[in-house]
């Protein structure tokens, strides 16, 4: 997606962010309308957890989200949302790499010291995982938050970044 809209401001010199949305919605919100219809008469669930599901930030907020495996689609969903903002942000900014690999390095700092100050009890550790031992919630954090997986979109982003503009940056 990255690449899709840097490229459609390198031909149009901005980024349509409605047509984008709307693009994006229609894909995602016809089947997870669905699938909620299909989960939502087995699932226990407050009116505030439903609007907190549709609005895709159920996680954020402590909520479960009624679709299993959900926080997926949740994180996804997020991501989408802020992308074209943020490329717009670093479009407009004087060394646009330099802000990617600063916001890169940050989120992988903050995951790994999110990890590192997790005491971990014996049957949380990967093997126990791998298992079916239960995550720490600090491991749970990391997995299914936004800002701790924000390093993989980011690297999607600067690898966009060089194969659509090659930036002089970097020589």
């Amino acid at each position: 997606l990255s690449y899709l809209l840097l490229r459609e401001f390198k031909r149009s010199g901005s980024i349509d962010i409605r047509d984008y949305l709307v693009r994006r919605a229609s894909r995602i919100l016809p089947m997870y309308l669905l699938a909620l219809l299909a989960y939502a008469p087995f699932s226990d669930f407050t009116p505030v957890e439903l609007v907190l599901n549709l609005l895709f930030v159920s996680r954020i907020f402590g909520a479960t989200t009624i679709i299993p495996q959900g926080w997926a689609l949740e994180v996804l969903v997020q991501a989408y949302v802020i992308l074209p903002f943020f490329l717009l942000l670093a479009l407009h900014s004087r060394r646009p790499l330099v802000l990617v690999g600063a916001l890169f390095t940050l989120g992988a700092v903050v995951r790994y010291l999110g990890l590192a100050t997790d005491p971990l009890p014996e049957d949380a550790s990967i093997l126990a995982l791998w298992h079916g031992g239960q995550p720490t919630p600090v491991q749970q954090m990391v997995y299914t938050r936004l800002w701790f997986r924000a390093t993989p979109f980011l690297a999607g982003i600067f690898v966009a970044w060089l194969t659509l503009f090659r930036d002089p940056w970097l020589r």
